[in-house]
């Protein structure tokens, strides 16, 4: 029953209408797409802040905006990028896809789920208007670094504080309603070596989440109170306005870097399709996902990792199985593309995979040079290369599961050129302030110091070609709303999700192939093929 259905049924004709269904949608389809689209939008928000800030350090003598207003632009571009964009897509691409490839009927705990999203729309909306209460803006970092979020002079803390928690709070309820949808509403027979790479990847994703989004629900908590109540929850800062030593973890930000966990699980998904064969090492993927979830929930917080080699170190740790899973990929994936052709979603998922390995030789060299570069934009370079490749894997699977979503195709030529341009675009991003570390230019500086001009430039010319990158996305996917009408299965994929109808039913499924390994309709054609019946 679909929700116009549902709601002559029930009266409330309203509910049905185009628009307003989708406020009162409970179909994991549309909770997800609309997790997508907040995460498009903080995308972009997030973007002009960070084309803005890119401006101000370009060279030694610019100063666009001043070094006060730039720690503000510097915070809330940091917190839309990663809360407000790169974590709300990839729950939505988790609650849209995980279920399909389960076999399932929809999500578990529908209800909990559709409430879940709009917490966070409030969430996201209350982090936006902070920038705009009285007296000064807020200046604590995206990661809210403690001893700045609890200053009284400003109130816009407050409102970003809580917007924060109200993310932390949708996306543990997201989590509950995905791991229950992998408990009880699989595939007959599916176990758990059977799932496709990027379910395993989503259900170590939301297992992780359960524990990391309450670790932030608890951190940001009490950050609020004692700005309540100044001075009675401040326990766990010292006199210097250091963290205690324990605490880095209760203010870390692993409920976002967990998302690389999902996004290794997106290039995998794709390599593994267009190699047309069984990936001989996927018993090395699945090892690396769990290995990283583990190591994640054990990076303290962005300021730790930045001023201590043993953070350091940790953060290193938890990108080396992600490498070695990686390494392996890009051999296979290499060799797929020779054959998969244009307009494939590989270009994305090489071009990820490419930025982990070098986010993770970044990191080697921060541990063995830590006294050198520790908290210089050495370190903001290795941050960049996670995020871009983060999202270089996000929008791959908006490439990857368009067709099933929409029955279209994207325009192939406009996404491979945005492949590039991002992966390109973020490399030099990445080597402009790497240079510009090597140079000691102070990480989240408002200006850049004589001798790091160069370096700045480039890492300016970088951010700006991620920006047309992007944009070369958004109207590929523009167009894509015209685009070639496909079949339920366009890329010759073997996994559960490519067996139903594009644009899938309300109810997911009206049959299931029988599920016997990791690549039930790869089997499903054999079968027929030996049957004679293609």
């Amino acid at each position: 029953m679909n929700a116009e259905t549902s709601a002559a049924n029930t009266g409330h004709h309203w509910r049905g209408g185009r628009v307003s269904s989708w406020f009162f949608a409970t179909d994991h389809k549309r909770v997800g797409m609309l997790w997508l689209a907040i995460g498009s939008l903080g995308l972009f928000l997030g973007g002009i802040l960070a084309l803005v800030s890119a401006l101000q350090t370009a060279r030694p003598d610019a100063d666009l905006i001043g070094q006060g207003t730039y720690a503000s632009v510097v915070t809330m571009q940091g917190t839309l990028l990663t809360y407000g964009g790169i974590l709300p897509l990839a729950l939505g691409l988790a609650v849209v896809i995980a279920p399909l490839q389960l076999g399932a009927r929809g999500l578990a705990l529908p209800g909990l789920a559709a409430g879940a999203l709009w917490l966070g729309v409030v969430g996201i909306g209350a982090v936006v208007l902070s920038s705009f209460a009285k007296g000064d803006a807020p200046r604590s970092s995206w990661a809210s670094t403690p001893s700045v979020a609890l200053d009284p002079s400003r109130p816009g803390e407050t409102a970003r504080l809580m917007g924060l928690f109200l993310i932390a709070l949708a996306t543990l309820l997201t989590a509950i309603a995905l791991v229950e949808t992998f408990r009880g509403s699989r595939a007959p027979g599916m176990t758990n070596e059977q799932l496709p790479l990027f379910a395993q990847s989503v259900g170590i994703f939301a297992t992780a989440l359960l524990v990391l989004a309450t670790i932030s629900l608890l951190g940001t908590g009490l950050l609020l109170l004692d700005r309540k109540n100044p001075g009675s929850f401040d326990w766990y800062i010292d006199s210097g306005g250091s963290l205690v030593d324990g605490y880095e973890w209760v203010f870390g930000q692993a409920v976002v870097a967990i998302v690389a966990v999902p996004a290794l699980g997106i290039a995998a998904e794709i390599v593994a399709t267009f190699h047309r064969s069984p990936l001989i090492h996927r018993r090395l993927v699945t090892l690396a996902l769990v290995a990283a979830a583990v190591l994640i929930a054990l990076v303290p917080s962005a300021d730790t990792v930045a001023a201590n080699r043993l953070a350091s170190a940790l953060a290193l740790a938890a990108l080396l199985p992600i490498a070695a899973a990686a390494g392996m990929l890009l051999v296979v994936g290499f060799g797929a593309a020779r054959t998969s052709g244009a307009g494939t979603p590989l270009p994305f998922a090489l071009g990820s995979l490419v930025l982990l390995i070098g986010a993770t030789l970044a990191s080697l060299v921060l541990v063995a040079a830590h006294d050198d570069v520790g908290e210089t934009t050495f370190e903001s370079a290795r941050l960049d290369l996670v995020w871009s490749a983060v999202l270089l894997a996000l929008l791959g699977g908006a490439v990857y599961w368009w067709p099933k979503l929409t029955g279209r195709m994207l325009d192939g030529r406009l996404t491979d050129v945005s492949a590039y341009v991002i992966a390109g675009s973020s490399l030099l991003l990445a080597i402009g302030r790497a240079i510009a570390g090597l140079n000691d230019q102070p990480i989240l500086a408002g200006e850049t110091i004589d001798g790091a001009g160069a370096g700045s430039l480039l890492g300016t010319l970088g951010v700006f070609g991620i920006g047309a990158g992007i944009l070369l996305f958004g109207l590929a996917k523009l167009r894509g709303r015209g685009g070639r009408r496909v079949d339920n299965d366009p890329w010759r994929a073997d996994t559960l999700e490519w067996y139903t109808t594009s644009p899938p039913p309300p109810h997911n499924f009206d049959s299931l192939p029988p599920v016997t390994s990791a690549r039930p309709l790869d089997d499903l054609r054999r079968k027929l093929r030996e049957l004679n019946a293609v």
